[in-house]
């Protein structure tokens, strides 16, 4: 690690900062505990400053240094980890502000890579043990491939629901499917999503949860 920079934030004052928000921001589910994979760091523009050339050097060895300590606490990452340092006029001199996130990586066609608002996992049924995660943007669920969530369930509809997002969160709507949608053992054709909602498709059991 490097051991000194010429402002007045230690390089290993960061590090441990971004460890400990890696380990408060981490969620168990399903057996597996996922961290944030996404960390935007901000510096005083003079702190920042002293950083000189070794900004990107320091982010190599920020990176090395976090997974390690997300392998010593057996944490599962749901992409590759970003780390990123800028400065900021509404940092104060000797501060640091970091923001983490769970961010998925970049799908063909797509500008940039979005962050992960929940899981959509596969505890039963077609597909057991698959874990779909869910970002901000409506997505389609069903048989055909062309569907963002593809599921092989011959009880599933070719196009058999969307997930769709407003300010509250996730709302799951059924697409005049054959076998319909079920959300905690209750029938629906359109339902808000709320973590632990247990859903039921042909053979298929998801379970949703946020991040």
């Amino acid at each position: 690690m490097i051991e000194s920079l010429d402002g007045s934030v230690h390089p290993m004052e960061i590090a441990k900062k971004v460890s400990a928000l890696m380990k408060d921001e981490k969620k168990s589910i399903e057996g597996i505990t996922y961290a944030p994979n996404c960390y935007m760091i901000a510096l005083s523009e003079e702190d920042h400053a002293g950083f000189g050339g070794l900004s990107k050097a320091f982010s190599r060895e920020l990176d090395s240094f976090i997974s390690m300590e997300a392998d010593e606490q057996d944490l599962t990452f749901l992409g590759p980890l970003q780390i990123e340092i800028h400065g900021s006029g509404e940092v104060q001199r000797g501060g640091v502000w970091i923001e983490s996130s769970f961010r998925a990586p970049q799908s063909p066609g797509e500008s940039s890579a979005g962050t992960i608002k929940a899981l959509l996992i596969a505890t039963d049924g077609f597909g057991k043990g698959g874990l779909f995660p869910l970002r901000e943007k409506a997505v389609t669920v069903g048989r055909d491939d062309q569907n963002d969530i593809s599921i092989g369930d011959p009880k599933i509809s070719q196009r058999h629901c969307r997930i769709e997002w407003h300010e509250d969160g996730a709302c799951m709507v059924d697409l005049e499917s054959t076998n319909g949608i079920e959300i905690n053992g209750k029938a629906v054709k359109e339902k808000d999503l709320r973590d632990r909602d247990v859903i039921t498709l042909g053979f298929t059991t998801l379970v949703y949860r946020t991040l």
